[in-house]
């Protein structure tokens, strides 16, 4: 009897310490089930606020571009309903078609490159503007780029898109220079979510911004002949005298223009040299877009070294590191501080000049900044994006094939931090309906099955069901024009839901 308790003791402590561990791993994955379930909450809440921050700038862009239905007397009221907008499930909204949307967005989610025809036939469409396309795409499948493999799969969405609209055009160097085609539209809204590039404008341009802030209100022209007609006739006569022909006028009014050219020169050396002293924190993923543009012009378009160069230095310097220096605000280099109309004026005459000296080995500056690029003639700023293309990436950068792995693994694998639901409004979701509806009766490219068949089910326009209800602040407005512009921009705001996706 002994000996079979002796041999038995032995299974008792194994099951013992099996049971020990089954304890363990059980609370272990209660306590993972948990964090998982705090991280979705979160998560959604991220992307709820991401797209209110985005629609907030959409708002404040329009404001100062003075669009038709943002104006002084309404955008308080916008912003109001912005901050008191509600989610709610997507199928509370769309009703039976919420699975046929959520499949469409997953499959232009894990597919760039479709993402980027579609855009890049936008810009022939007459039914949709190109800035709406690009912000609904970039709100609604990309959540704003918030997420780490979003960025990944809107740097290839961008990259195909650039290179699709180089590829169809005679003239390359007019897609970046008029800003306005659905790849710089969806250029600027990258760059403008990527935090490294905050964390580089922060670097190159906060002190310099902040000595421009620190100058006395005075218009630093740089064209010579408007210092004279920023005095008014009183003001003129009382500092340089009655008489534009006297000697003493003519000394007076040459000194107040050296003081404006000194300072335009100062001020501008603060900026470039910030902006080349933190090359180091260049963001990699904009060295890899420059370099891979440079490499489709030079071999794919055939164009010289030069010609790629001025073109990469209008995709870096003019869409990119001038608009930070014209709207400093946006990137995050400063914040809380008011900019006003001179200094802002200010700013312009600044990335002026910056423009003009990067571009000044291939082209010769006008002849009022021609005197101020001078002053930089041995500058590193004149060759900043020549040392941009010689930066040597990771090699899981430099490959497109590894990119293309890459986001292939972020898309098909399970992962806690990967994207599983989407964040938009009726109103986005009618834009790529009235896309999709132009596409299906094209054909202008053909599709993957999977996207075909998708954009099949949809409709030509969605409605609410009956479960919906629109705001209360949409419903009563001082006049009639003034209810039809803000019922047309409004609804652009009600009914944000959120879309379950099954495959992340």
């Amino acid at each position: 009897m002994d000996e079979l308790r002796k041999i038995s003791d032995p299974f008792l402590v194994v099951c013992e310490k099996i049971r020990s561990v089954h304890i363990i791993l059980d609370a272990e994955s209660e306590s993972v089930d948990q964090l998982a379930s705090e991280i979705k909450e979160k998560s959604e809440i991220l992307s709820r606020k991401a797209w209110n921050a985005f629609q907030h700038q959409v708002l404040l862009n329009r404001l100062i571009s003075s669009h038709v239905d943002v104006t002084t007397d309404v955008v308080g009221k916008l912003c109001a309903d912005l901050k008191t907008s509600k989610s709610v499930p997507s199928y509370k909204i769309l009703g039976h078609r919420f699975s046929d949307v959520e499949q469409l967005l997953s499959i232009l989610h894990r597919d760039p490159i479709s993402v980027a025809r579609i855009l890049d036939h936008v810009d022939r469409l007459q039914s949709v503007k190109p800035e709406e396309a690009c912000n609904a795409i970039f709100s609604l499948v990309y959540s704003c780029g918030v997420y780490a493999t979003d960025e990944n799969i809107l740097l290839k969405a961008v990259y195909e898109l650039i290179h699709m609209q180089l590829s169809g055009t005679s003239n390359p160097r007019l897609v970046f220079r008029k800003g306005t085609s659905t790849s710089c539209r969806l250029y600027a809204l990258f760059t403008d979510s990527l935090h490294s590039t905050k964390m580089y404008m922060t670097s190159a341009m906060h002190e310099a911004v902040m000595l421009v802030l620190c100058q006395p209100e005075t218009f630093l022209d740089i064209d010579s002949s408007k210092t004279i007609i920023r005095f008014a006739p009183a003001q003129r006569a009382k500092i340089f005298g009655p008489d534009p022909n006297d000697p003493a006028y003519i000394e007076k009014l040459e000194r107040q223009r050296s003081g404006i050219v000194k300072k335009l020169i100062l001020l501008t050396n603060d900026f470039v040299k910030g902006i080349c002293d933190s090359m180091v924190y260049f963001p990699q993923r904009l060295i890899w877009l420059v370099q891979k543009v440079h490499k489709l012009l030079t071999e794919g378009k055939g164009l010289s070294e030069k010609e790629a160069e001025i073109i990469c230095t209008d995709l870096i310097v003019t869409n990119l590191i001038c608009p930070a220096i014209i709207d400093p605000e946006k990137f995050g280099i400063i914040s809380d501080i008011p900019i006003s109309h001179i200094t802002r004026f200010n700013l312009m005459q600044i990335a002026q000049i910056v423009q003009a000296l990067a571009l000044s080995d291939y082209e010769t500056p006008s002849a009022d900044l021609k005197f101020f690029v001078f002053q930089f003639e041995h500058h590193p700023m004149r060759k900043f994006v020549k040392n941009l293309l010689q930066i040597k990436l990771p090699l899981s950068l430099i490959d497109e094939e590894n990119l293309d792995a890459f986001i292939d693994h972020q898309t098909s694998e399970s992962s806690s931090c990967c994207k599983d639901f989407f964040v938009g409004t009726l109103y986005e979701i009618n834009i790529l309906a009235k896309i999709f509806d132009v596409e299906r009766t094209k054909k202008q490219w053909k599709m993957p099955k999977s996207l075909e068949k998708a954009i099949n089910r949809l409709p030509a326009n969605f409605s609410p069901t009956a479960h919906s209800t629109t705001s209360p602040q949409t419903q009563s407005r001082d006049t009639a024009e003034k209810s039809g512009r803000l019922r047309n921009i409004t609804q652009k705001m009600n009914f944000p839901f959120g879309s379950s996706k099954k495959n992340c």
